[in-house]
């Protein structure tokens, strides 16, 4: 089994850090497709505590989870390389700015963050760099060689990865590199359960306002993303 992770500077009415942890597992066990209140994967369950799931996009013949399914997920995640790929895009999104926030991560320290809980690191650098501009020539998909690019070439860094049985930490960048992240999962021929975890699921994990992520905005942007580096060095580690 191998941990696929997705961090993404989300531009909603919160401006929201979102996180989006894609575990892969064998064809034999079960798939669910669980709501930001899901316990995220890498957590066992207590007795007593619930599961949220849905069964769209399964056959109705299986059961979301079967009995046992989940009770032992753990995971030895320091035995596995952890890759890192920065997709430094914004080509599918409104406005630039999204293509900063690799770099942004790397410059506050993510790879020590993540070092220090154990992991084994290999950073591949920026698989993928376009920053957003105009484009009247296809006003209702403006850059849409670049996203097509872009989801390309991280689909091919976490299908190699995943063959590996190494897990990949995807660096966006837009919301558009998800498809990159997901198609390469597919393409490894891998199963995927989807665990959601916004931030603000739990209460120690807010969401983080913008003048904590803008760093036009922020007046102390080492603080705010070396707090945020530790937050997923402790989900990823």
């Amino acid at each position: 089994m191998a941990v696929v992770a997705l961090v993404m500077i989300v531009l909603e009415s919160q401006w929201l850090v979102r996180v989006r942890r894609l575990t892969t597992a064998s064809m034999r066990r079960a798939v669910c497709r669980s709501g930001a209140n899901a316990w995220p994967i890498g957590l066992v369950p207590r007795p007593g505590d619930k599961l949220s799931t849905s069964r769209r996009n399964l056959r109705p013949s299986r059961p979301v989870l079967q009995r046992g399914s989940y009770e032992n997920w753990s995971f030895d995640l320091s035995a596995r390389f952890l890759n890192i790929i920065g997709a430094a895009t914004s080509a599918g999104a409104y406005s630039p700015g999204q293509e900063q926030a690799p770099a942004a991560f790397r410059r506050h320290g993510l790879a020590e963050a993540l070092a220090s809980r154990g992991r084994t690191i290999r950073d591949h650098g920026d698989v993928a760099s376009f920053r957003w501009r105009p484009d009247p020539s296809q006003p209702q998909a403006m850059n849409l060689e670049a996203v097509r690019h872009a989801c390309d070439v991280v689909a091919s860094h976490v299908a190699t990865a995943i063959a590996a049985q190494e897990d990949v930490l995807v660096l966006g960048g837009d919301c558009t590199v998800e498809l990159g992240t997901v198609a390469g999962a597919n393409a490894a021929g891998a199963r995927i359960a989807f665990a959601l975890k916004q931030l603000t699921a739990l209460p120690q994990w807010r969401g983080l306002t913008i003048t904590e992520i803008n760093p036009a905005h922020a007046p102390d942007e080492s603080a705010a993303f070396a707090r945020l580096n530790e937050v997923l060095a402790d989900a990823l580690g």
